[in-house]
């Protein structure tokens, strides 16, 4: 089965890493945070929010009904037009990048800061890039005026640490060594009442790797104290500190959280208000538009499909799969990959409930078989509906095929019907288990059924599309990439269990 958590999979790269915000209600004091004395704290027990390093639990799942479509479809596409000073707004923060890269100012990393939560970066792609190199350079000759001293140098080493980390650059732990005890310990003395400087802290350390143990108390350490000071605080501050602690920037989305930036008053950076918020209302604007289309493409492509009518208990909801690919493939420029991901999705379900609800074991087996010759004449002792199934599989695999040699200059399609061919493989073992009797030997063992879910997942399926889609594959070797399921082992295996883990919880509930 494929795994009701995909969308939170990321593939980070230098060109699709995807930005991202706490889901909510950021005050104007985000940048201007009050302080509060220690004092308040000694005898406060937090228990708000797990301290763990794990990824909080993401849910991005719209609840539309395979025959609904969302209001939007019924609309008629209205070009309105865009605000006019779009390019002169643009302009303005671009210069004011460039001037920041200069002189390596603590207000060019504020300003890098505020452009990614708001999800504009791709504007400025270039000037980020620019800035975040010459404060490396800076930052490893240690000529940079605000990283090691200064009353918010806690602030500003973990917001430079977590920005550099997050281009790519590799900045030492040990910059925080500064802010602990003798024994190695982070301690309160340091941070002054500071609550943003706590919470930029709590942001670094989630780019903390194995080994990093500095990094794993530090996001003990401010998780602990932000917790406590979450009770003593105003109603705003409360909410922004339990947001980040439960969204943090590397574990969340930009696209669904940056339209909770409403306020002119949030970002303090240097008369930059008007031009960010304008910026941000505009890819909004676009953004939105061009899923509207999207949406559209992909609504029509099912219902012409047809087979959906014919088997009406099979999950045929395309426009709930198509949220899906948005943290993959971001980049608005990506329509038709996203379109493409979105069928290469509602396949894997619909191939996934033939599997389990529709085929006799002698059909499943002819089912397989039939896809590994992919010839649609190899077929006619299946039922009408794996027929259709093959083919608009064919179609569709042929499809994505052309789109990337067209685009890329490459064709991947032995590599993309390997995909599939797997997953049928896998879907057959599986099915030999349903249908064996209790205490058969046909049964598997632990480990032999996790070898087996992790390619009935379907992760491999979508992350070799998706692969080949943003054009990674430019030589022989990935052209011809066939050990796909041993590379996305880690991540099929890790959303397998969180899936076996809901089911489990739903089949306990309902007993």
């Amino acid at each position: 089965m494929f795994l009701s958590r995909f969308q939170q999979s990321f593939l980070v790269t230098k060109s699709t890493m995807i930005p991202s915000i706490a889901n909510s209600a950021f005050s104007s004091r985000y940048y201007n945070v009050t302080h509060h004395s220690n004092e308040q704290l000694q005898e406060r027990k937090p228990n708000l929010v797990n301290c763990s390093l794990i990824s909080p639990n993401l849910s991005i799942q719209p609840n539309v009904s395979s025959d609904l479509k969302p209001s939007f479809l019924h609309q008629t596409h209205q070009d309105e037009m865009l605000p006019l000073k779009h390019e002169e707004h643009s302009d303005i923060v671009r210069n004011q990048l460039k001037a920041c890269g200069k002189e390596d100012s603590l207000m060019g990393l504020w300003l890098v800061d505020a452009i990614q939560r708001l999800g504009i970066d791709h504007h400025f792609r270039q000037e980020i890039d620019e800035l975040m190199r010459r404060h490396y350079i800076c930052t490893l000759s240690s000529k940079s005026r605000f990283s090691h001293s200064g009353p918010d140098s806690l602030l500003a080493v973990s917001l430079s640490f977590r920005l550099l980390r997050q281009e790519g650059y590799y900045v030492a732990p040990d910059v925080f060594n500064k802010f602990t005890d003798e024994k190695g310990k982070f301690n309160m003395k340091t941070v002054k009442g500071d609550i943003r400087a706590l919470m930029e802290l709590y942001e670094a350390a989630q780019l903390g790797v194995e080994g990093e143990d500095i990094l794993e108390d530090a996001a003990k350490f401010s998780c602990q104290h932000l917790n406590a000071w979450a009770e003593y605080v105003d109603d705003n501050d409360a909410s922004m500190i339990k947001n980040v602690l439960k969204h943090p920037y590397r574990k969340s989305l930009a696209r669904f959280r940056s339209m909770n930036f409403k306020s002119a008053e949030f970002f303090r950076v240097n008369g930059l208000e008007e031009s960010l918020q304008e910026l941000s209302f505009v890819a909004n604007y676009r953004a939105q538009d061009v899923r509207k289309q999207e949406s559209l493409q992909v609504s029509k492509w099912w219902e012409d499909l047809g087979i959906g009518k014919k088997l009406e208990h099979a999950r045929g909801e395309p426009l709930k799969w198509y949220p899906w690919p948005l943290p993959l493939l971001n980049d608005l420029s990506l329509s038709n990959e996203r379109v493409a991901l979105t069928k290469i999705i509602s396949f894997i379900y619909l191939i996934d409930d033939i599997f389990d609800y529709y085929g006799e074991p002698e059909h499943l087996n002819l089912f397989s078989q039939s896809v590994k010759r992919w010839e649609l004449g190899a077929n006619e002792q299946l039922p009408d509906y794996m027929k259709e199934c093959l083919s608009g599989l064919q179609e569709v695999t042929n499809e994505v095929a052309v789109q990337i040699q067209k685009k890329h200059g490459f064709n991947p399609i032995q590599s993309l019907r390997k995909t599939w061919e797997d997953l049928f493989s896998a879907f057959v073992v599986e099915s030999r288990w349903i249908n064996a009797s209790s205490g058969s030997e046909n049964l598997p063992k632990s480990d032999e059924y996790l070898q087996n879910a992790k390619v009935t997942s379907g992760v491999h399926v979508v992350l070799v599309h998706a692969f080949y889609l943003l054009g990674f594959g430019t030589n022989k070797s990935s052209i011809t990439l066939d050990d796909t399921l041993r590379i996305t082992s880690s991540v099929a295996t890790i959303f397998r269990l969180w899936d076996d883990l809901g089911c489990s919880k739903v089949c306990i509930f309902t007993k």
